[in-house]
């Protein structure tokens, strides 16, 4: 037994190079006792895992006769004076392996969450079996202690985010859907590149009336998926497959070169950054904010982009280490690919750029020299700004743009000012001694990196100057001070988003709703949200482990000056800051926020010395953590984040959408869905149809245009115009749209602020007695022409330009801009009108000539319906304008929404009930009753097969629904007819009960909602029954015009049990109101 290792300090172990292994070697290693065993297990584990729950006993009954066999041979090595604590590792690992194998054998696989459960355990079992595989092969001195455990912990990766996008076996949907919305944009162009050979310019699919141009996209992500996929065909994988696995593998990669990262900028830890990198794989492994992007099934470009951003930064770190520009030329490709792939490359930016003036600060406090690492540093920005030469229009010259604000003084600041320190620094120091010739001779044989630094230091002086001159000139032309400070001030405070439309999306929402940075009170919240709650799905232990190392990581950076707590605080605390203003940051933030936690584990014990330190307390709470949850959730494994991650690849409500899309795809060509944008993506890449909007939100006034179709429009001639516009041709609505119709609702009455695109939302513009007014819908460009109307005596002869924004609108200014290149002025008045009849001026310039750009601001006032009505001209007898911009101001609107009524089996009561009526008889009572939100209980009394009373429960008692609903004004409808919700509902606790939404939820519609198009609809299908029983206002209308599609009306065929539902748009010819019906001039001249 010669070959096992002899009791030694850990710092050993790692720095120990083992010698080279002879194949004969291994195999000897069989011999050994303690190595069977692992191996063993880790073979049983595995078949386990494959055989399935029924083969699980004998496997279970196989471990545990291998933990007692381990326990018996440590206890012999001891009696032999070979003993060595490692060796208790092995016994521990295989008891945890069995704790995860009993609980898997324990669920139920009747059921989608048995399954699941069991399929977290399995896979969890055969993490341990990975690593105790490894941990065997480092003890038996095959290979050292840090390449077993990060060995292990890339596989144990890369099969915990590869895992969900396996199909589980007897529920075909898993494995089946990209997660998600967004993947299908990104699989979309993948697919696209495949048939075509390139990427797409400009959408094809969706905003039929301004498809948006697609240039400011990155697609390398699709580029990488169509690459493999192309190559991978060969073997005979799909598209789909590539897209299901993409993620999850380049997680496992992300969680290696992460490793590689904090290894090397604690270097000057040694060996405590090992223990550091382990820590930060091993939890970033496990972190479930970063397998929001990171994990299969998700195939947007987040998982490549976070690769090549930890990957440059590690790239970057390594050139400034060495001091080598090779390295940093790498950085700087790295970072080019990032910028191809991914938007957080600005982040990346922004990262370099406050690293760089940090860590000049803080070699000044040192005296070294400030601007050692701004070579390294300019070269790789450099390198990344040139994607101009990649991507750029076919057959026409790459175009270089200047960089957004953000991006200059990410750049300019460090190099500015790393410069100026340096001239500060060698002034103070009483400037460089001139080079005698022994140097300069040495300084030939130098390579060029420490000539340039060499050079700065010698000719800081004339440099120092320079920088001042350029300084002055880039404040001066570029990028001001003032500028620069306020772009801080808005990055600090413009992280909480006050778009309206981005105020309705889930992942612009802040994650502490309620932090105060100046009131402590908010702090346990804030950090239970960070955490994730009690079962650890955000970030997990890692952001406590992360804030307690704050101070510590502030106190290394200023006394030890050391690059890795710059880097790790530079990269986390704007990432904090900025996931608890908007919760989409989750997953950039979840990388640099596992990196603070990491350096933990700097401070645990790896030496029999440290014993005696302050090491003792952080190494106690790394164990104690886990083992406090052991019994909770996930063993051991809760604290960070436990099986939370696997859960990050469930497919949502597309695999209710999926018979629907494929249905779609039988559709005519030409067919045009008016839908929420949320399903846009789905439509345009598996039914490859026509969507008004996607999720790229590229328009907000079309945005807020299908949003007033949807909940606010109530006539249904409006709803037809909004329709016509866009060339829909079928409406389609699904079941969310109930919980989420506040959110399109606040939008249809929100001002979203800015111009109003005449272009793409449709808007008519008229020169009456005149000509050329298309151009005015185009944009302003003063080069192109004008627009032209006639300017006479006789009023019923002059012409005036008269605009229908479709819809109406809050206006509170307006630009036009006067053709005047001669000299020529004009005076004109506007006027603006909601119905086309009743007309107010709201601008007049009639008491001088007025030429160029005229600029009006006004009362915000409600209007549809501009007109401009030239009076006179100092030259001819035209009205001439180049443009004209209607501007709409920010109004946060109306919350409000439907109400869910939930079948509640708790407080119903099912079981009949005896009860004598009044003539003697008797008979079986049984109460149905469905939670409305919080804010009443709905309360149908059963007797037989009919409902004998209904009633509203309040906190105040019970009323009768009559004089509930006359007070509160509410409709109870439902997406099925009453009949079958109350009969599904009876048949609780039997193989009969459909536990659908759509079959055990009512609505609860405000008498505000009564005639919106959501309500006249998908509400609407069985509005009679519901009338008729008195459940919802006489006032609500079915409509005329929309048409529920067959297919669509029943259990089965495409709807998925009315999950879906699709309307075809019947135009009557009827409704042809436009622009040529406003009332004639003379009304308001």
């Amino acid at each position: 037994m010669t070959s096992i290792r002899e009791r030694g300090d850990l710092e050993n172990k790692m720095e120990t190079e083992p010698g080279e292994k002879k194949f004969s070697d291994i195999v000897g290693h069989f011999e050994e006792p303690l190595f069977l065993i692992s191996i063993t297990t880790f073979a049983v584990t595995i078949l386990s895992f494959m055989m399935g729950k029924s083969m699980m006993g004998f496997g279970m009954l196989i471990l545990a006769l291998l933990f007692l066999g381990s326990i018996y041979f440590i206890y012999q090595y001891h009696k032999l004076g070979k003993f060595n604590y490692y060796f208790i590792a092995l016994p521990i690992l295989i008891l945890i392996i069995l704790i995860f194998l009993h609980k898997a054998s324990l669920q139920d696989l009747s059921s989608i969450n048995g399954i699941l459960d069991f399929r977290d355990y399995a896979v969890f079992s055969m993490i341990f079996a990975i690593f105790i595989f490894f941990y065997a092969l480092f003890l038996h001195e095959i290979i050292e202690l840090r390449i077993s455990l990060i060995t292990a912990i890339f596989i144990s990766a890369l099969v915990l985010h590869v895992a969900p996008g396996i199909s589980v076996e007897n529920y075909g949907w898993t494995g089946k859907y990209l997660v998600a919305l967004d993947p299908y944009f990104f699989y979309r162009q993948a697919e696209h590149i495949i048939n075509t050979g390139h990427v797409m310019n400009r959408e094809i699919l969706v905003y039929p009336t301004d498809p948006p141009d697609l240039s400011r996209y990155r697609f390398f992500a699709s580029v990488f998926m169509a690459s493999v996929s192309l190559i991978a065909d060969k073997f005979g994988f799909t598209l789909h497959d590539v897209a299901m696995i993409y993620a999850g593998v380049f997680a496992s990669f992300t969680v290696l070169v992460f490793y590689l990262l904090i290894r090397d900028l604690f270097s000057d830890f040694e060996p405590y950054n090992y223990s550091a990198a382990i820590l930060g794989a091993f939890m970033l492994m496990l972190s479930p904010a970063f397998a929001t992007k990171a994990i299969a099934a998700n195939c947007e470009d987040d998982a490549l982009g976070m690769f090549l951003m930890v990957s440059s930064f590690l790239l970057f770190i390594i050139s400034l280490r060495r001091k080598s520009f090779l390295w940093s030329i790498m950085a700087g490709f790295s970072l080019l690919l990032l910028n191809l792939t991914y938007s957080g490359y600005i982040y990346a930016i922004v990262v370099l750029g406050l690293f760089s003036f940090l860590y000049s600060l803080i070699n000044l406090i040192h005296k070294r020299n400030c601007a050692e690492h701004i070579p390294y540093f300019i070269i790789a920005i450099a390198i990344s700004q040139l994607h101009p030469l990649i991507l750029h229009s076919p057959g026409k010259l790459p175009v270089f743009t200047l960089p957004p604000t953000l991006f200059l003084a990410s750049v300019a600041v460090p190099f500015f000012s790393s410069l100026f320190l340096e001239f500060l620094r060698t002034k103070i120091m009483g400037g460089n001694e001139k080079k005698t010739k022994s140097k300069d001779k040495i300084m030939e044989k130098e390579r060029i990196e420490m000539r340039l630094e060499r050079f700065i230091e010698e000719n800081i002086t004339l440099i120092g100057i320079s920088i001042l001159v350029l300084t002055i000139l880039f404040s001066a032309t570029i990028l001001d001070p003032i500028r620069i400070l306020n772009l801080v001030v808005y990055t600090i405070k413009g992280a909480r988003v006050s778009e309206i439309i981005g105020m309705t999306t889930a992942e612009q929402n802040p994650l502490c709703d309620n932090f105060r940075i100046n009131v402590m009170g908010t702090y346990p919240s804030c950090i239970n949200s960070l955490v994730g709650g009690n079962n650890f799905s955000g970030f997990g232990i890692a952001i406590i482990m992360g804030l307690l190392m704050i101070p510590v990581l502030i106190y290394m950076m200023v006394k030890g000056h050391s690059l890795g707590p710059i880097f790790i605080l530079v990269w986390s605390l704007p990432m904090i800051w900025g996931v608890i203003n908007k919760s989409q940051y989750q997953f950039v933030a979840s990388v640099p926020i596992v990196a603070l936690g990491s350096t933990l584990g700097l401070t645990i014990i790896l030496r029999r010395s440290d014993l005696e330190s302050f090491r003792i307390i952080p190494t106690f709470l790394l164990v104690a953590i886990p083992l406090f949850y052991s019994f909770s959730g996930v063993p051991l494994l809760q604290p960070f984040g436990g099986a939370s991650l696997m859960y990050r690849a469930i497919a949502g409500d597309i695999r209710y959408w999926y018979p629907a899309l494929e249905w779609l795809k039988t559709q005519p060509s030409d067919t045009v869905v008016l839908t929420w944008w949320d399903y846009g993506h789905w439509i345009a890449a598996v039914s490859h149809r026509t969507s008004i909007l996607d999720n790229t939100k590229a328009n907000r006034f079309m945005v807020q245009d299908i949003a007033k179709f949807h909940v606010l429009v109530e006539n249904e001639s409006d709803a037809l115009r909004i329709a016509r516009k866009y060339n829909a041709t079928i409406v389609m609505i699904d079941y969310t749209m109930i919980g989420k119709a506040g959110a399109p609702h606040f939008i249809a009455t929100s001002g979203l602020g800015g111009y109003i695109p005449f272009k793409a939302i449709g808007v008519g513009v008229k020169c009456i007695n005149g000509g050329n007014c298309d151009r005015l819908i185009r944009g302003n460009d003063r080069d192109n022409g004008y627009a032209h109307v006639r300017i006479d005596n006789d009023t019923n002869k002059t012409g005036f330009i008269s605009i229908d924004l479709t819809s109406e609108f809050v206006i509170n200014k307006t630009e036009i801009d006067l053709w005047s290149i001669d000299g020529r002025g004009y005076r004109y008045r506007i006027y603006a009108s909601i119905d086309g009849r009743d007309w107010k001026m709201i601008v007049d310039k009639t008491d001088k000539y007025y030429s160029g750009l005229q600029i009006d601001k006004f009362n915000d006032i409600k209007a549809r319906f501009l007109k401009i009505i030239p009076i006179s001209s100092s030259t001819g007898d035209e009205f001439r304008i180049s443009g004209i911009r209607v501007y709409n101001p920010r109004i946060e609107g109306e919350r409000g929404g439907y109400i869910h009524c939930q079948f509640s089996p708790r407080h119903s009561i099912l079981k009949p009930r005896l009860r004598v009526t009044e003539d003697g008889g008797i008979e079986k009572v049984s109460n149905v009753r469905f939670f409305c939100g919080g804010f009443f209980i709905l309360d149908f009394e059963i007797v037989g097969d009919r409902i004998s009373k209904i009633s509203a429960i309040t906190s105040e008692g019970s009323v009768s629904w009559d004089s509930f609903q006359n007070i509160n004004k509410i409709s109870i409808l439902g997406i099925h007819s009453l009949r079958n919700v109350l009969g599904n509902a009876l048949n609780y606790g039997s193989n009969n009960f459909i536990d659908f939404p759509t079959l055990t939820t009512l609505v609860a519609v405000p008498e505000e909602f009564s005639n919106y198009m959501i309500t006249r609809l998908y509400l609407g299908d069985y509005l009679e029954e519901y009338k008729a029983i008195g459940l919802a206002l006489p006032t609500i209308e079915k409509p005329r015009y929309f048409k529920l599609i067959d297919g669509f009306d029943s259990y089965d065929d495409y709807s998925f049990l009315g999950y879906v539902r699709a309307y075809k748009i019947i135009y009557p010819e009827s409704i042809n109101e436009s622009i040529s019906n406003i009332s004639n001039k003379s009304e308001y001249m």
